[in-house]
């Protein structure tokens, strides 16, 4: 065949097409198995029998992972309130390892106290196994005033474990440092709430409130990762009056905000208000309306005065956490042979965010993140399917998002659908099948023109009963073999087609002649016995200025080739 004075661009070749793919093929290698589950033990603690409770503080990291983990299970970490909230799921379930299997966690408010668990499961048992600890909160949260006026206050602040296991300690006192508070001065309560009375009107008072102790199972808790000190306090002020004060609202009492924006504290029924940090007892700059905005986590206190009597004092406080939206590891593009399985994978995942595979920009999936192992990357989230035409073949991307911040694009993975291996001559190649069956024996085959026979291992093949097999030093005789995978010891499946080509790539780095070997992949140029392909991506596309010959020309999307009036492209090949 000849071609002469003209440019042929795009002839067939991986071109993209928007496609909703309905269907996910899911697979696994499914063996028989007994139900028999390893017990999981916590790595890092080592609580004094029998209460397997510790304190942690606002802001601390929660050592939470098991040492060793069993092949063959997998392990759901989640943390169950004491409050009798709904369970959060803080990871899983992710596959053993053999190894340590952790999870990130953090105690970053009241809200994340409870009970700790990880239950491990085996695929095709119905019994599971699971251990816990109990996490309590050692500092206070939400510290607020809910009555005052007529020489009396009343305060609360969130629960840091069920009652009555906590111990508070409280004063009411004119004394701003707690550590300075009269013995007598000093109360306790397993309740959440406590009033003062007696007080004096126009005086100044501080409301001081720390966790005392823990009493689990009989024998107190210790603190755990220096994360608690006993000097937990946390305090409010106000000025004690006669008149019936206003209190007013806090929306929202704990606020959630993405790492790097604000959240919106809005109060009501004061006539001023001032805003302060944690335990600081000075106000914030120009922080002075009845709403602030803060992007820094902390506890914000809301002072007030009333109109027209003396009550003032910080009668609110809100909670502000900052969640951080993780972007992860996109992998698994790739070329691909009819019947392959696709295997695009998130690794690095987050509980709490939703991934999002996009395909060429349209949204093909979504999955939820399963948790971020801290000490392995066996955390991969999958999608699978069985490719069988073009239209799924692509761009694909990630987009990750959390109820808090915007969505972020992340990754990207190309997967291609082809027919054909060309490499250059001399090369090292291999195929691959990861088989849609429950296969336990791999054959590979080659056709060298003669029909299909077994292979086995030699100075060539490598890998002939593996579900990889390795081509060593492939030489220009080999050009149009055909390879496939037998698989067996299941369900029967046979792969489909490879067939081996020998060709140059076009690169491109030269120039945009045809004829100078530095353009081609093979530092050569394509002959009759090889074949050319000319892709997109290079800015110089090659153009022929001289009679040339090769064996045949695969052109794909976004590439083209011009042959200058005058001159010659001979293919050879069929």
């Amino acid at each position: 065949m000849r071609r002469t004075g003209s440019i042929i661009s795009s002839v067939t070749c991986y071109k993209k097409i928007v496609f909703s793919i309905v269907n996910m093929l899911l697979i696994s290698d499914l063996f028989s198995q007994t139900c028999t589950l390893t017990d999981p033990v916590f790595f890092g603690l080592a609580p004094p029998a029998p209460q397997s409770a510790f304190i942690y503080c606002r802001q601390s990291g929660v050592g939470y992972g098991i040492q060793p983990s069993t092949i063959g299970q997998q392990y759901t970490f989640e943390v169950y309130p004491f409050n009798g909230s709904a369970r959060k799921k803080k990871g899983g379930p992710l596959d053993g390892n053999g190894g340590t299997l952790s999870v990130a966690a953090f105690m970053r408010s009241a809200q994340d106290a409870g009970e700790y668990r990880v239950t491990t499961t085996k695929e095709g048992c119905a019994e599971s196994k699971d251990t816990s600890f109990y996490a309590f909160y050692g500092s206070i949260d939400n510290l607020s005033i809910t009555a005052w006026g007529s020489g009396a206050v009343t305060f609360r602040w969130a629960s840091c474990g069920p009652k009555p296991v906590v111990t508070y300690q409280y004063a009411v006192s004119q004394q701003k440092n707690p550590t300075l508070v009269p013995p007598g001065e000093l109360l306790t309560t397993t309740d959440t709430f406590a009033t003062k009375t007696g007080l004096t009107n126009n005086v100044v008072y501080y409301i001081h409130v720390r966790v005392l102790e823990v009493i689990w199972a009989g024998s107190p808790v210790d603190y755990y990762f220096a994360g608690c000190s006993e000097s937990q306090w946390e305090r409010i002020m106000f000025t004690a009056c006669t008149g019936a004060a206003a209190l007013g609202t806090l929306a929202p009492v704990n606020a959630v905000a993405c790492e790097g924006g604000s959240a919106t504290f809005t109060a009501t029924g004061g006539a001023t208000y001032a805003w302060y940090k944690d335990t600081i007892l000075t106000p914030i700059a120009g922080a002075n309306s009845a709403t602030y905005s803060p992007s820094v986590a902390a506890q914000y206190r809301l002072y007030v005065t009333n109109t027209g009597i003396t009550c003032k004092g910080m009668i609110r406080s809100g909670t502000l956490t900052l969640v951080p939206l993780i972007t992860g590891t996109f992998s698994g593009g790739g070329n691909y042979y009819i019947g392959d399985t696709v295997r695009l994978g998130i690794s690095n995942t987050i509980t709490d965010q939703t991934y999002k595979i996009l395909k060429d920009g349209v949204e093909v999936y979504s999955m939820e993140g399963v948790g971020r192992d801290e000490f392995t990357s066996e955390d991969t989230i999958w999608y699978k399917f069985a490719i069988a035409s073009n239209s799924q073949a692509g761009h694909y991307t990630v987009r990750v998002s959390n109820p808090w911040c915007a969505p972020i694009d992340f990754g990207s993975q190309d997967v291609f659908l082809v027919t054909a291996n060309t490499i250059c001559p001399g090369a090292n190649t291999s195929f691959s099948f990861l088989s849609t069956g429950n296969n336990t024996v791999f054959q590979w085959q080659v056709d060298n023109g003669s029909g299909f026979v077994n292979i086995v291992n030699n100075i060539t093949y490598a890998g002939a009963t593996t579900k990889t097999l390795s081509v060593t030093n492939v030489q220009p005789a080999m050009y149009g073999y055909k390879y496939r995978c037998v698989c067996t010891g299941g369900t029967p499946v046979t792969s489909s087609n490879r067939i081996l080509r020998l060709g140059a790539t076009w690169t491109g780095t030269t120039s945009t002649a045809w004829a100078t070997a530095t353009n081609w992949s093979c530092n050569a140029t394509p002959g009759a016995t090889l074949d050319a392909v000319i892709q997109g991506g290079p800015v110089n596309q090659p153009v022929i200025s001289s009679n040339v010959t090769c064996r045949n020309v695969w052109i794909k999307t976004g590439g083209n080739l011009r042959i200058n009036t005058g001159f010659t492209l001979t293919i050879t090949g069929p």
